[in-house]
């Protein structure tokens, strides 16, 4: 008997042990935001070991490395917590920052808790260096930093052979035009510690120096949407000059330079049911020979395409859906099957008692249905809540948009929001990297605008895209401040940068907006933002409290 009550009695504890270790390894499963650590960077000259700590829930990590004046020098995607990169465009004396975000499979992120920083001490070749080289004269090369504290070499060298590799102590460096007149061929020069490349640099003779030239975006042959339309392209690099040639049928109607390699072009360039091309010549100076090209082809549709719908909130008991279009119906599933064929048509709030997987789409039979959205939502708060506001702005409203800032934070804390504001001295790309570094879970980008006319006037909100997850929350608070404006003409709407705001691009937080609070130099809008701060700033936070359902 008493064997039995021993045997019961540890067939309990072992049953308790088992169920608290496995309810442990739940809770600690969805944990996403626990912190972590870059563990080590290590480089031998361009070529950088980044080591960091792994997280159960990321699915994936990006780094990004900033430049000195903190734009983005490199980025990439990793499923790994061990990697290495090659940074070919550093430069000496030049400081630089790494920082590795993690993301889970909903796409929440955060960052590393101690980015790296560092300054580059190995010489480079200068950036003025010309990349042609000319048959009549030799070659002046260009090299940064201190090459007299070590052994450094140069290599001339092509894909068959090596013509030369010597020391150097100078800081210019001839290179003889017997090597490459008349010749059509690719040098590389390599810059050598010892026996090791520390910098790289090609050039071109009698060749083009522009790679091949291919447009991504939009796909050739399509039919696309009336609205505006992004374009971006890979290649043509080392071009010192991008054009956008935009042809109705056979007749030029547009020609522009384009200063990179994502553009978003206006729909007033274009009709419904008309036949387009878009051309890009990447060229090398005033050398016609050198250019490189690309186009494709596509027919604008005869219909309008709907708008997709939005939500109130992503963890309330009840889930609002708004259609911001004029017409058509919202339908939409739970257990993320395809709306458009499974879809329940909304006509009153969603009850939510656990996290579901929502699908919408807005169907009009008179036009091209939205877009379907996909999102997890239900009842998962975050313990807090933290929103980055940047303001970064020298003109008139400075401080009116100061003192809006001020009276946001006093709203948004009394709710323990954490609000983390910019130092308008830093660059833009300092207060993205303090974004991300902070774990922000909105990026707050607050605005005012000039015109030429001086006679725009208006609020208009930006996002990415409408993919974007920032798509809800844009709406929320753009419709909150037009309810309160003095002219609804003057309702711009959502507007999309596609990749062409770096706010607004995967390398900040997920979810960021820029909100253009009006035009300081038109007296009504002026007038608008000096007198109503008090209601902007409710118009802006109490939509943040709700989306994030803070009580």
């Amino acid at each position: 008997m008493k064997r039995t009550i021993i045997s019961i009695i540890f067939i309990i504890i072992v049953f308790i042990t088992i169920t608290v270790v496995e309810s442990i390894h739940i809770i600690n499963g969805d944990d996403f935001y626990k912190s972590f650590k870059i563990i080590s960077v290590d480089n031998i000259s361009t070529n950088f070991h980044i080591k960091f700590e792994k997280l159960k829930a990321a699915d994936e990590y990006q780094i990004v490395v900033y430049n000195d004046d903190n734009t983005v020098l490199w980025s990439e995607k990793t499923k790994k917590n061990d990697m290495f990169i090659n940074l070919k465009r550093i430069q000496t004396d030049k400081t630089y920052q790494i920082i590795v975000i993690a993301y889970n499979k909903a796409g929440l992120n955060i960052t590393a808790e101690n980015p790296y920083t560092f300054t580059y001490n190995e010489p480079t070749f200068n950036q003025n260096n010309s990349i042609l080289l000319n048959n009549d004269e030799n070659y002046y090369l260009l090299i940064d930093g201190d090459l007299t504290k070590k052994d450094y070499y140069i290599e001339i060298k092509d894909d068959k052979k090596t013509y030369k590799k010597e020391r150097i102590t100078d800081n210019e460096y001839t290179i003889d035009k017997s090597i490459y007149s008349n010749k059509e061929n690719i040098y590389t020069i390599n810059l050598y510690d010892n026996n090791t490349i520390i910098h790289s640099l090609k050039l071109y003779s009698n060749i083009s120096p522009i790679d091949d030239l291919t447009i991504i975006e939009p796909q050739n042959d399509i039919i696309l949407n009336y609205s505006d339309i992004p374009l971006s392209f890979d290649g043509g690099n080392n071009a010192t000059e991008y054009l956008l040639q935009i042809f109705r049928e056979d007749t030029m109607i547009k020609e522009t330079p384009i200063n990179n390699n994502n553009i978003v072009i206006s729909k007033d360039f274009f009709k419904k049911s008309e036949n387009y091309t878009l051309k890009i010549l990447a060229k090398y100076e005033d050398m016609e020979k050198y250019t490189k090209t690309d186009s494709i082809k596509f027919t604008i549709n005869d219909k309008d395409t709907l708008r997709r719908a939005y939500f109130s909130s992503f963890n309330n008991k009840k889930v609002e859906l708004y259609n911001p279009n004029n017409s058509g119906k919202i339908y939409y599933t739970l257990d993320g099957s395809d709306p458009s064929e499974k879809g329940i048509e909304y006509k009153e709030p969603i009850e939510i008692n656990e996290k579901v997987n929502i699908k919408t789409i807005v169907k009009d039979k008179n036009k091209n249905n939205s877009i379907i959205t996909d999102d997890v939502i239900g009842l998962d708060p975050q313990d807090s809540y933290t929103i980055y506001i940047n303001t970064n702005t020298t003109n008139e409203n400075t401080e009116d948009l100061n003192e809006l800032v001020r009276l946001i934070t006093t709203k948004l804390e009394e709710k323990s929001i954490k609000v983390i504001r910019n130092n308008p001295d830093n660059s833009l790309n300092k207060s993205m990297s303090e974004a991300k570094t902070n774990n922000a879970d909105l990026y707050l980008s607050l605005k005012t605008s000039a015109s030429i006319s001086h006679e725009s006037y208006g609020i208009e909100t930006w996002i990415n895209n409408e993919d974007s997850k920032t798509f809800s929350i844009a709406n929320l608070i753009h419709n909150s401040i037009i309810k309160n404006y003095y002219d609804s003409k003057g309702n711009k709407g959502i507007k999309f940068s596609f990749n062409n705001i770096e706010e607004l691009t995967d390398h900040n937080v997920p979810i960021s907006m820029i909100i253009n609070l009006g035009y300081f130099d038109n007296e009504k809008d002026y007038d608008w933002l000096t007198s109503n701060k008090e209601i902007i700033a409710d118009s802006i936070s109490k939509p943040i409290i709700d989306y994030f359902s803070i009580k």
